[in-house]
């Protein structure tokens, strides 16, 4: 919405004689047996408008319909009015109501949500919802849901929700976590009543918002409120209040000034009919501190500009009412987009806030499948043991050269096969990518690289007249506070970086820029690697590169926030076998079966996703692999990688995770770690024993039988649980995190994990949350990483003595300072080098480095 001051103003004066002829629409007032309902329905048909009187009381309703139907009798250019039966208190009665509207009829031009009471004893609503709320917000929320299809059917429309200055005083007990459903002992008549009008206003914002991000053209969501008027609002709570103070509160305001019923309609009639009226507009009394006058446009409450409580607001409601609001194709923040599958894509415009993606996963897990089985194939060839197998059947991949299949295995699993991949398009050309939240690094290949492969879905990258290169110059290559520099050195002007993998694989890049657009609307130009060279199983990669995700800057994430295209560093990963959804800047909480649990994040030095793994236990959760839970958390500790196929443990576990197998299966059978090869039925495989990792603040993931034995033959299955003494870590890839929701939540230092439904397809109509709650951490200090910090206190304190003896020593042979300076040639300093082939690791796909962090 623009500023006020860019904005017409209402003219001077503007009363009831200037509605324009509202002949031919169409509008439903609720509560308008009286009041500023009744006033606002008596001059909307007044000017010619067909009005439904949407009432709880049949029989004031039906007076109040009889009493408009003989004033306008005579008016030859006046419209109409129908009584129609609703409790906006009660769901089922909106429900009902709205049936029975659709059915009478077709168009809907003007719907005013006017209903309200205001304070009263703590109750609660058939629905079960605090009495105040359901009736003042729950239940126009339903209304305008249940209605919705039918207004932007008949543009131009407006909806028109009437709040209360007394919103303003919401800033005294508003709460976003419990703003929807306060228990008694918290309830306030006063407070909450303010509460609810605030609801109304942030209802406005928040459905103006929405309808623009779903391009829904022609329907307006408009506020008001009527000042200090003369209404049975403030009578009822006067005479039937059990609360003597509030009793006496309430009969006080009835006897100050307050303006007509008919001055204090003017601010809903000029949201409804008059001009210049935008989505997103507030009116109210001019005079008097918005209390009295003529109606003008005003700024609401700064509370109002909550987006948290906003979209807070807008999922509980939507949970509460049992109605999603179908605003076009989309419903809140979402862009139905199509990845990895050309030709389908979305026709709609999401808002700069958050946005899910779908992944695809086939092309990875195959590999890993075809990789697993070439491995069985070469332990065939060399162990006598296993002659008696049947040969595999002749429709499996023909194994080539043994020796090929066991590096296979290996740089399939370990460096950039990944597992989740989703098309994106940068500089107007579709690019598909590896999601890697092990690195924060974005590269793809480019015109000019030279012996790259050719198995790439697309071209190579061609600049675009958009496409600049980042300038760089030799403070680039200093170490950050990551421990990293931007660029590994300057090549003529350009930010040269790169990857190097712990197979030797690598690629190497100039830092460039460009628009990478997500969706329609969802866009912002972000710095990228263009590949120019890269070796290994880059050239035989079908994606086009990788896309960052690790808590690291430059990652995709990060950039999108700087751009002010999300509003917080938050994703998650719904992962399925066959791919999932990725969700940037909310969560899809509908998915969830359970509810989400967070774990605080470890603050280790390096970039990766890492959690404290306090056990793991097989089976009953009390049989529990009998090691030092250091054992998991060393070096660079237990990192949750999706690009990562399956599971890695150190190999100081194998022998305890053994006698924890035993004691969960009656014996050493079946044992699943990598190398081993049995014959089983699928039966067999699902009666074995579920795998749980424990992790801080009672957070627990489990890894079931069918995803840590990978069926490599006819009947025979293979362990996926590596043990090994190369990343220094425990990973929790893929088979671990399938089946559930990954948020990954900087801001609040934490990863939540939820069960959820990762394989149900992107749904056109779902609502993401930008703050899911739940518990939130800060980064404190890794008792783990002590060693480290000791060494460079020491290191510190070393270097200050060196100094402190070399003023001393010039002291006593009589030289000045600035001869010490002069003549004192200064130790030579470690040179910072520019290699950028083992500065970094991108989780374990990186080549290992013991002196690096």
């Amino acid at each position: 919405m623009d500023s006020i001051s860019s904005r017409p103003q209402v003219p001077d004066n503007w009363d009831a004689s200037r509605i324009p002829s509202q002949k031919g629409k169409l509008a439903v007032v609720t509560g308008s047996n009286s009041g500023i309902g009744y006033e606002t329905a008596l001059q909307l048909a007044r000017n010619g408008a067909h009005v439904v009187l949407a009432c709880r009381n049949a029989e004031r309703g039906r007076e109040a319909e009889t009493k408009i139907r003989e004033t306008l009798a005579t008016d030859p250019n006046a419209g109409t009015v129908e009584f129609m039966q609703v409790d906006v208190s009660d769901l089922s009665s909106v429900k009902q109501f709205s049936e029975k509207f659709k059915t009478a009829h077709d168009r809907l031009d003007l719907l005013i949500n006017n209903a309200g009471i205001m304070g009263g004893a703590y109750t609660k609503t058939v629905d079960g919802y605090e009495r105040q709320f359901s009736t003042n917000h729950l239940g126009h929320f339903a209304l305008t849901a249940h209605l919705f299809d039918v207004v932007k059917e008949s543009t131009p429309a407006r909806i028109v929700n009437v709040s209360s200055m007394t919103h303003r005083n919401a800033f005294w007990t508003f709460d976003e976590d419990e703003i929807m459903v306060p228990s008694e002992r918290k309830y306030s008549q006063w407070f909450n009543y303010a509460n609810t009008k605030l609801c109304n206003i942030l209802f406005t914002f928040e459905l103006d918002r929405r309808m623009k991000a779903a391009g829904v053209e022609g329907v307006a969501a408009v506020a008001c409120h009527p000042g200090t008027t003369s209404t049975n609002l403030l009578t009822a709570p006067s005479t039937s209040n059990n609360n003597w103070m509030w009793t006496t509160a309430f009969t006080l305001w009835t006897l100050m000034p307050r303006q007509t019923i008919e001055m204090g309609a003017l601010p809903t009639l000029y949201a409804a009919a008059g001009s210049d009226v935008e989505g997103g507009d507030f009116f109210g009394p001019k005079n008097l501190n918005a209390m009295f006058g003529y109606p003008t446009r005003e700024t609401p409450s700064k509370l109002r500009q909550s987006t948290a409580a906003a979209t807070k607001l807008w999922t509980c409601t939507t949970q509460f009412a049992g109605s999603a609001m179908v605003l076009g194709a989309v419903v809140r923040y979402v862009a139905l987009v199509s990845l990895g599958v050309l030709g389908t894509h979305a026709t709609i415009s999401p808002p700069p806030d958050t946005i899910q993606l779908e992944m695809f996963n086939s092309m990875a897990r195959s590999q890993a499948v075809t990789a697993l089985q070439g491995r069985y194939r070469y332990h065939r060839s060399i162990d006598e043991g296993l002659q008696a197998l049947q040969t595999m059947s002749d429709e499996e991949p023909s194994d080539g050269d043994a020796a090929r299949n066991e590096e296979t295995v290996e740089t399939g699993l370990h460096s950039g096969s990944g597992s989740h991949t989703i098309q994106v398009t940068v500089g107007g050309q579709q690019r598909e990518l590896i999601i890697d939240t092990g690195s924060g690094k974005t590269a793809f290949v480019c015109t000019g690289c030279n012996n790259c492969g050719n198995k790439r879905k697309h071209q190579p990258f061609v600049f675009t007249d958009n496409t600049t290169y980042l300038s760089c110059d030799r403070s680039m290559t200093a170490p950050s506070n990551r421990g990293e520099p931007p660029c590994v050195d300057c090549e003529n002007g350009k930010c040269k970086y790169g990857q190097t993998y712990v197979e030797g694989d690598h690629w190497t890049a100039y830092k460039a820029s460009d628009m990478m657009q997500l969706s329609l609307s969802f866009e912002a130009r972000v710095e990228f690697g263009c590949i120019y060279e890269q070796s290994g199983v880059f050239l035989d990669q079908p994606s086009d590169g990788i896309m960052g995700f690790s808590r690291h800057p430059d990652s995709i994430y990060e950039q999108f926030y700087r751009q002010k295209v999300t509003r917080s560093r938050i994703f998650s990963q719904c992962l399925a076998e066959g791919g999932g959804l990725l969700t940037i800047g909310g969560v899809d909480l509908a998915r969830h079966t359970e509810p989400v649990r967070y774990t605080p994040l470890r603050s280790t030095g390096y970039q990766y996703w890492t959690v404290t793994l306090l056990a793991v236990s097989i089976g009953n959760a009390n049989n529990t692999v009998q090691v030092d839970k250091k054992e998991f958390n060393a070096d660079r500790g237990c990192v949750l990688d999706s690009g990562t196929t399956f599971l890695y443990m150190p190999e100081s576990t194998k022998q305890p995770f053994r006698l924890a197998w035993s004691q969960a299966v009656g014996s050493f059978s079946f044992m699943p770690e990598s190398d081993t090869f049995y014959f089983m039925t699928s039966e067999q495989v699902a009666a074995l024993p579920d795998i749980c990792f424990w992790l801080k603040n009672d957070v627990h993931i489990c890894l079931p039988s069918s995803r840590y034995f990978a069926q490599v033959g006819n009947g025979i299955y293979t362990g996926t649980i590596f043990f090994t003494p190369g990343p220094k870590a425990t990973i929790l890839g893929a088979s671990v995190l399938e089946g559930h929701d990954v948020i990954y939540d900087i801001d609040n230092h934490r990863v939540g994990i939820a069960e959820a439904m990762c394989d149900q397809p992107l749904q056109a109509e779902v609502e993401l949350s930008l703050d899911p709650g739940g518990d939130k951490f800060r980064p404190g200090f890794d008792y783990s990483q002590a060693p480290q910090w000791m060494l460079a206190c020491v290191t510190l304190l070393a270097v200050a003595g060196l100094i402190n003896a070399i003023w001393v020593a010039a002291a006593i042979e009589g030289d000045s300072l600035a001869d010490t300076e002069t003549n004192t040639k200064p130790p030579s300093t470690a040179k910072i080098s520019n290699d950028w082939q083992g500065d970094e690791f991108s989780f374990f796909l990186m080549e290992d480095d013991d002196e690096s962090k």
